[in-house]
């Protein structure tokens, strides 16, 4: 049995007419196949070699989920921290946020607890 295979390549996402004619060296009649292909089904080429970054992004986001999971448990188990301490590099996340804090508060002027939020009622007349 013969087999013909065919590699189609999607240029963009749709429906693409395909029409295929193949010769005999003029000893059969030529065959001819029209068919309508749908791009964008399936897995796209650059996705498929990784192209993407997807399938990292997945991969480094559940490796950091289970790190942290461990973490936990053994601060919890082994260490015997309690609270927030049993979060693993928990010095690290409030060593960035107070530096995000201090350049909001460097920006915008306002202060660190006050919150610059100030009620006045100077420049209105009373009702």
């Amino acid at each position: 049995m013969l087999m013909l295979q065919l590699d189609f390549h999607c240029y963009q996402t749709g429906l693409a007419d395909v029409h295929v004619e193949i010769s005999f060296a003029n000893e059969y009649y030529p065959c001819d196949f029209a068919f309508t292909y749908e791009c964008g089904m399936g897995e796209s080429a650059d996705v498929a070699a990784g192209g993407s970054g997807g399938g990292l992004f997945f991969v480094l986001n559940v490796l950091g989920l289970c790190g942290c999971i461990v973490g936990c448990a053994y601060n919890y188990a082994i260490l015997q921290k309690r609270g927030e301490e049993i979060i693993p590099g928990i010095e690290y996340i409030r060593r960035v946020r107070e530096f995000v804090e201090g350049l909001l508060n460097r920006r915008t002027g306002l202060a660190a607890t006050g919150g610059g939020i100030v009620s006045s009622s100077e420049g209105y007349q009373s009702l």
